[in-house]
């Protein structure tokens, strides 16, 4: 098992993320989707140093862990439905999803696409700057995210940032166009 590259776990009902997954130190792809039941994500993830692709789907996380910042080879991260719920027993069960992404982000310079769909989010670290790869950038349905840092307009790579179902001004998107004229940025509808 410890010769594993790549792993889906999906509709599991698992209430926690294996610490086992954190010792397949060969693995580059990690599928972790519809785990509702997932309160948290090992800081042990960190040791994961191959992984180029991280999908935390449909978990019901509070927080990504700050060693994530680890994970230098990662170039796909999509983080989607965290804030969610679901029926069990006639009862709906809500999660707030995650508030904000650890600043070590920033660490991540092989990142590519960053999603965070639908998520909880009310803020995002200034080190998103230092992504200087990254040309797929989403933050939909994250609807008390109000704002975004100014460091985007540094990532000279990125193509399209994807911004709808946001409460993000639209002079602060048009602002962020004017200085990022080759980038697509699109809320609904494209910002021009």
């Amino acid at each position: 098992m410890h010769l594993l590259n790549e792993i889906v776990i999906s509709k599991t009902g698992l209430s926690e993320f294996s610490q086992s997954i954190c010792s397949l130190q060969k693995l580059e792809s990690l599928i972790y989707t519809n785990n509702l039941k997932t309160k948290s994500i090992s800081n042990d993830i960190g040791k994961l140093e191959k992984l180029k692709i991280l999908k935390l789907n449909w978990v019901g996380i509070s927080e990504v862990p700050n060693s994530i910042g680890n994970l230098k080879k990662l170039e796909e991260l999509e983080i989607h439905g965290t804030k969610t719920g679901y029926v069990l027993n006639g009862k709906l069960i809500r999660f707030e999803g995650i508030k904000t992404i650890p600043k070590e982000i920033g660490n991540l310079n092989s990142l590519i696409k960053l999603s965070l769909f639908r998520n909880g989010l009310i803020e995002i670290p200034k080190e998103i700057g230092n992504l200087i790869n990254l040309t797929y950038l989403s933050f939909n349905d994250n609807n008390h995210l109000k704002d975004l840092p100014a460091s985007i307009s540094k990532l000279k790579e990125l193509k399209v940032v994807f911004v709808q179902g946001n409460a993000i001004p639209i002079e602060k998107l048009q602002q962020l166009k004017r200085e990022m004229p080759n980038t697509t940025i699109f809320n609904g509808e494209y910002i021009k």
